[in-house]
């Protein structure tokens, strides 16, 4: 109880200043997007209608097929009931409290004390994945939310029934794909499977195996319980969440996007072997070489928008004036330092904006540089 009513108050010193004014936190995507089209789609079930298409967009949109817009997610059925901004708001503020409460479940479910479980909850549901402009449009984190319902779910395939355990991990993974943003769903499963192997991998508790010799050690099946149960939730979750999902393939193939190479969605995209020759510059050498190096492949490629470089650059600066310093492990002194590194590559990124087009660039490239910076230091 006192957990939670942390977690409440936390909520009410982020929020509270909105919430008790009367204001709603509905902008950027969700104002120009998801919730003009939600409203719609609601309005048509509500009058008995089935939401696939609406005649007001250009000459016809389609709503169903349109999976951001959650409509078998159970966070946007304030819609029937309730009005359409209240519902709006509940969607995008509920993960700053459900995030944390899920987070902290599961760390006491690996035997963290209570104030571990509450610092992780609370670094888990107000970090940077949550707290940036695409975390405020609450679609990326009412997916990601589910995540540690997941983990516990394949904790429990250790040593419980496998049935309960195959059934939890299948409704929160449903939750998560019924969401519709399928980066982070997709992520969330990459992180189950790792999560997964790594318990198939491990021991359940240091010296349980020793009785056994080292082949029998591999072949017990208590050890690869939770990746069976990952098997079966995945495809599970899937095939729930299957009448949307098809509906946004079906237009997926009616899209442009279908006809578009992979060379055009990478164009300006730094390679595999300039991310590795900066990251090892960034460790080894000074910020200033890294920044002069990083301004010349920007300049050449006259295009900001990579989404890699900018972790690796960040993570790596952090990591070399942190390990340098000798005060590792210090997430203040990791922050500081990548900020510091963000505010000059920042600088050095503004530098040759040559117009209106180059400039919106840099500003892309700076909200990426945020986003995984408190990410990745955190």
């Amino acid at each position: 109880m006192a957990a939670l009513s942390a977690i409440a108050l936390a909520f009410v010193l982020a929020f509270g200043w909105a919430v008790f004014r009367g204001r709603f936190l509905i902008g950027g995507d969700v104002f120009f997007y998801t919730y003009p089209m939600r409203t719609v789609a609601w309005r048509m079930i509500r009058a008995g209608s089935p939401p696939t298409w609406t005649p007001l967009v250009l000459s016809g949109y389609p709503l169903l097929a349109m999976a951001q817009l959650g409509l078998g997610y159970p966070l946007t059925w304030g819609h029937l009931f309730l009005p359409d901004h209240w519902a709006e708001a509940i969607f995008v503020l509920a993960p700053f409290v459900l995030a944390p409460a899920f987070m902290y479940a599961y760390a006491r479910e690996i035997g963290r004390s209570r104030m571990a479980a509450l610092l992780a909850g609370l670094a888990f549901g107000y970090s940077g994945l949550t707290t940036n402009t695409l975390g405020m449009n609450g679609i990326p984190t009412n997916a990601m939310m589910w995540l540690p319902l997941l983990l516990i779910a394949l904790e429990h395939a250790r040593t419980r029934p496998l049935l309960p355990a195959v059934i939890g991990a299948t409704a929160a993974y449903t939750l998560s794909v019924l969401t519709g943003h399928a980066q982070s769903f997709l992520l969330v499963g990459l992180l189950g499977a790792a999560y997964a192997l790594f318990l198939a991998l491990a021991p359940l508790s240091e010296g349980a195996d020793d009785s056994h010799a080292p082949r029998r050690r591999w072949l017990r099946q208590t050890r690869w319980r939770p990746l069976f149960v990952l098997v079966l939730a995945l495809p599970l979750s899937l095939g729930v969440a299957a009448f949307q999902l098809l509906e946004t393939l079906r237009a997926a193939r009616r899209s442009i996007r279908h006809s578009i190479t992979y060379d055009f969605f990478s164009e300006g995209s730094f390679t595999p072997r300039e991310d590795e020759w900066l990251i090892r510059e960034s460790g080894c050498g000074s910020q200033s070489r890294v920044l002069r190096l990083c301004s010349c492949l920007v300049n050449t490629r006259r295009y900001t928008g990579s989404s890699m470089i900018f972790p690796s650059l960040t993570c790596s600066a952090c990591l070399h004036v942190t390990c340098s310093s000798g005060l590792w492990p210090s997430p203040c002194l990791g922050l500081t330092a990548g900020t510091r590194f963000a505010s000059s590559l920042k600088r050095a990124l503004k530098t040759k904006t040559s117009g209106p087009a180059e400039q919106k660039r840099t500003n892309a490239c700076e909200c990426s540089l945020i986003r995984w910076l408190w990410l990745f230091v955190w």
